[in-house]
């Protein structure tokens, strides 16, 4: 039993729009809302799959829900929504660049989707969130591919000797950037 003031809090990733819009059905059709999401280092970035993938996706996104009883926020129009959740997907992305994090297209892609269900959700039913979706998923498709993925002179420089990167230069929790020293 969640209290009325509580929060759902999970993680999540996935690379398909389907996965997307089962878990905007699940949430909604559960009584909940998308109010905010978090990109976090997921697995071990030398993991066996993500070594054989493509495109790995090496972060997932921490998914924050309320009650949608206590979710106040205005309902939006399409064009704001996507909008919106471009620019805030671009300010999280540059967070994890200061981080100097490489990201995927899948990477790029799981901040996108998160961060459209936490604008489209407000004052919609699960259907009406699954047809907004449906009718915007190769907008965030494009807009996924387009967001930076990290400029080539930020590339962490790898240890040979344990292939990761070194601690200082893993990603940041918070929302707001910690100082770092320049070498």
């Amino acid at each position: 039993m969640l209290k009325d003031d509580g929060l759902l809090v999970f993680t999540y990733h996935h690379s398909r729009s389907e996965g997307w819009t089962s878990l905007a059905a699940a949430v909604i059709g559960a009584g909940f809302s998308f109010v905010n999401c978090h990109p976090v280092k997921a697995e071990m970035s030398v993991a066996a799959p993500k070594s054989q993938a493509k495109e790995p996706i090496q972060l997932d996104t921490i998914m924050v829900c309320r009650k949608r009883s206590r979710d106040s926020r205005p309902h939006g129009e399409k064009d704001e929504i996507f909008s919106a959740a471009v620019q805030r997907a671009k300010a999280k992305i540059a967070r994890l660049h200061e981080c100097r994090l490489k990201l995927s297209v899948n990477d790029r892609r799981v901040i996108l989707m998160g961060q459209f269900l936490v604008e489209a959700c407000p004052q919609r039913s699960a259907s009406q969130l699954s047809d907004l979706l449906q009718s915007t998923l190769t907008d965030l498709e494009v807009a996924a591919i387009q967001l930076p993925g990290l400029a080539e002179e930020t590339i962490p420089t790898f240890s040979p000797r344990t292939n990761r990167v070194p601690a200082e230069e893993q990603l940041v929790l918070l929302d707001r950037p910690m100082a770092r020293k320049r070498q």
